[in-house]
Formats: C-alpha cells, structure tokens, sequence
C-alpha cells in the first residue's frame, strides 16, 4: 500500500491599492490574563511587541490598546500585521473592537510555534461577531480597541511559548478587477470573503490532503 498526500497551493496576484500603518507595535500594549495563567511583561525587540506566556494553568493571555480615539481604516477592506513565535503552536486571535460596542474576532490556529516572521491578512469581511456586543455591525471608521490572545492548542502537551508582534496594517485588498476569496491561512470558516467554508472541512485545522489506497 502507498500513500499519495498532496496540498492545494493557490497564488493569487493582488493589487494593494491602499496600506496605512495602524501601529508599528514599537510601544508596550496593556497586558491581561485568564486566572492561572501567565504573561511575562512584554518587551520591545527589533522593533516588535514581543511576550512570554504559559497557560499551563489558564486559557488565554491577552494585550491590547484601547485608546484608539475612532480610528478610521476604512478606506482599507482588510488588516495585517506581522508575527513569529516559538515553543508552542498555540492559537493566535485578533480582536477589534469599534465605538458602538461591538466585537469581531479571528482565530488563526496553532501557529504561535511558527519561528519565522509570518504575514497574515484579515478581511474584514471574515471576522466574527461576538453576540450580544453592539448593533452587529463593525464600524472601520471608528475603531476604538484592537487586541491580539493567545489561547492554546488542547491537542498539545505543551502549553509555553512566546510570540513576537509587528506593523498593524489596514489593507486595500480587492479591486474592482480582483475579489480575493481565500488566502488559505485559517482551517475555520469563514473564508476571507466571508463564506461559511473553504477547501477545508469545518471540522478540520489542517491543509487539505487526499490519500490514494493502492
């Protein structure tokens, strides 16, 4: 018996017709955890955010900004920022926050192990909406809080690491030529222009694969 494994590798050509700094991560954000957990005092580092943590003994530690005065990206469609990481491959998560109370997150899983500098694009069209929080809409015009947490792997044995952040970005992603509609980083939906699925199963956190049985 042999095994075929293969992954669907997409390029795509995009046009970024507008990128604006957010932040370039080079003062300290404010730092918060869950009960048992831990979070070293972050420090700055070739010019990043950059914390150790453990959650050996809770879910998530957090760090934010939130005196954004009605931070206005929406002349962009999408925002990025830039990490690295190392001991575990724990989950990474974006939150915004905009004045009207409401909440959207993404969760990009198990990649805070990556030791590379790693860019990820999020459109604002794939975030989630925490329910409950605000009138459901988000308002990129007047975006008062961003924060990123660490929450972990619970398929892992292994719960410390450290996580490097840099150069918040809002991004102009699609144009009137071009409607970017996965960049294959998340193995949840939705998908970047906010579709319920991608190529993966809703189940599965994995590129996708196909084994031949012979």
């Amino acid at each position: 018996m042999k095994q075929l494994v293969f992954c669907i590798i997409v390029i795509t050509c995009c046009s970024f017709v507008n990128s604006e700094i957010v932040d370039n991560m080079d003062s300290l954000w404010t730092t918060v955890t869950d009960s048992g957990a831990v979070i070293t005092p972050p420090i700055i580092t070739e010019g990043s955010h950059k914390l150790d943590y453990d959650l050996s003994n809770g879910d998530w530690v957090e760090i934010y900004k939130d005196d954004f005065d009605k931070l206005d990206i929406s002349k962009g469609d999408a925002i990025s920022f830039s990490f690295k990481g190392s001991g575990a491959s724990n989950n990474l998560k974006l939150q915004t926050y905009d004045s009207n109370g409401d909440v959207f997150d993404r969760k990009i899983s198990k990649v805070t192990g990556i030791t590379e500098w790693t860019d990820i694009i999020i459109p604002f069209s794939s975030l989630s909406h925490w329910s409950g929080t605000g009138d459901g809409t988000l308002d990129t015009d007047k975006i008062t809080k961003i924060s990123f947490s660490v929450t972990p792997d619970t398929t892992s044995s292994i719960t410390s690491g450290s996580v490097a952040l840099d150069k918040i970005q809002a991004y102009q992603f699609n144009t009137a030529e071009i409607l970017h509609v996965s960049s294959f980083d998340f193995g949840t939906p939705p998908n970047d222009a906010g579709g319920n699925e991608g190529a993966w199963s809703e189940a599965s956190d994995t590129d996708p694969t196909t084994e031949y049985d012979r």
